[in-house]
């Protein structure tokens, strides 16, 4: 029987030079093999691999899902840009509470009835362009704010006369200073009656003293001295 011709890889690594080193003993020839230990490393190339994949033998294998080409190329995605439509063109949201009110003066009593009202009647939103135009009471020759007095003279505006007056309506520098100088502490009821006391004492101390009593034994208490307190 004719042997089949193996299909041989078509990278550089795999096509090892037979000739290129000395070889001892039997001749083993090049290819894949199932056994790393027999794959032979070539200088400057990667490790040969002992498993067989398709890509070997043809370079436009595919690995993965097919990518299908739409036509549309760098140029068509740099050069076109999509252009907003803005949300001219969309509907307001629904106005669910709107659509309630509706339900409930329908005679609508459960939510199902509720939810086969909503499906024949519709109610949406105002939308800020829906808003009818504010009719102001004014024009525009309208002036807000208030107005200056006819009577008030430029040449003391000029002059700051205006000023002059501030600064003579104010205080004197000394009435400032004298106001801003720290007040001593506010008289509690304990040193009011502390200076109460010491007033009493000091109006004792001034009244002249008299007679004072002598001291004398209680058997001697009724009996009258015979000289006086200054031995007259």
């Amino acid at each position: 029987m004719p042997i089949a011709k193996v299909q041989q890889s078509v990278y550089s690594h795999d096509m090892l030079d037979e000739v290129d080193g000395k070889l001892v003993g039997s001749f083993r020839p090049s290819g894949p093999k199932t056994n790393t230990l027999l794959t032979r490393p070539q200088l400057g190339t990667v490790r040969s691999t002992t498993y067989s994949l398709p890509s070997a033998i043809d370079f436009q294998h595919e690995y993965g899902l097919r990518q299908e080409r739409d036509g549309i190329t760098s140029n068509d995605v740099l050069g076109g840009w999509a252009e907003s439509e803005g949300t001219g063109g969309m509907k307001p949201p629904r106005d669910f509470k709107a659509l309630n009110k509706m339900a409930a003066m329908a005679n609508c009593k459960s939510t199902k009835d509720v939810q086969v009202f909503r499906r024949s009647n519709d109610a949406r939103l105002k939308l800020g362009t829906d808003k009818k135009p504010e009719i102001l009471p004014y024009d525009e020759m309208t002036v807000f704010g208030k107005s200056t007095s006819a009577s008030e003279n430029f040449n003391d505006l000029i002059s700051h006369m205006h000023r002059y007056e501030w600064c003579d309506s104010k205080p004197s520098a000394a009435e400032m200073v004298e106001a801003a100088k720290p007040k001593g502490p506010s008289q509690t009821k304990t040193s009011i009656l502390a200076a109460k006391t010491a007033r009493e004492k000091l109006e004792a101390m001034d009244k002249p003293a008299g007679p004072v009593e002598q001291w004398k034994m209680a058997c001697f208490k009724k009996v009258p001295p015979k000289l006086g307190p200054l031995g007259e």
